[in-house]
């Protein structure tokens, strides 16, 4: 490299680096005020009111009407709905079905009248369930049976006692099954005797057997 292109480089004067420091302040001047910052407040909580559903009213006289409908079907969706309802109203309608003064009803609509009152479970509807347990259709009958074991009808025993027994011959097995599952339900020491001789019957139907050894563990 040639010498006029050349530079000598001085070395820069070593400085020593500023520091921040505070300014001082002349004598008997007051201190300075640091402000303390302020929280901004805070809102209460406002209290909000549950908003309740509105439940639509239910219309049960529409209901009632449509026990009376042509088709089978049908009315037995309406007596389905009265027992979801379970008001005195619909224990009365469904009772009227199941008792069927005039003849208008099908089995269908009065079997599930009789099991609609046993899951309503009041006991309003006894004694129109002890009239229909001996009907002369045994799906009626045997369906009222069955409700008053649901209803745990201590009344309803010796009925059930003599249906069981079937002395005349009128009840059909379907009958006299439904009786020995609802004497086991309620659970009356009355009911042991019988029950204990259907047991021991050689005669006696195999299903007919063991509903009564069943019902005889719940006793």
């Amino acid at each position: 490299m040639s010498k006029k292109n050349q530079r000598k480089l001085t070395p820069k004067s070593k400085s020593t680096p500023k520091r921040n420091s505070p300014v001082p302040r002349a004598a008997n001047a007051p201190a300075a005020k640091v402000e303390t910052p302020v929280a901004a407040p805070v809102a209460a909580p406002v209290a909000v009111a549950p908003i309740t559903p509105v439940t639509p009213a239910i219309d049960v006289e529409a209901i009632v009407a449509r026990l009376r409908d042509t088709y089978a079907e049908r009315a037995v969706e309406a007596v389905e709905a009265l027992a979801n309802v379970g008001n005195a109203q619909a224990i009365s309608a469904l009772i009227e079905v199941l008792q069927n003064v005039d003849g208008y009803f099908h089995i269908v609509t009065r079997s599930a009248s009789a099991m609609a009152l046993g899951k309503i479970g009041s006991g309003e509807a006894i004694d129109a369930l002890l009239i229909a347990s001996s009907d002369a259709v045994a799906e009626v009958s045997a369906e009222a049976i069955l409700a008053l074991g649901q209803l745990k009808a201590a009344a309803a025993v010796p009925a059930l006692i003599d249906i069981v027994q079937n002395h005349n011959g009128f009840y059909l097995n379907v009958t006299r099954h439904a009786a020995i599952r609802s004497l086991g339900r309620i659970g009356d020491a009355s009911a042991r005797q019988i029950l204990a001789s259907v047991t021991t019957n050689g005669w006696e139907d195999p299903a007919i057997v063991a509903a009564a050894n069943e019902a005889l563990r719940h006793i």
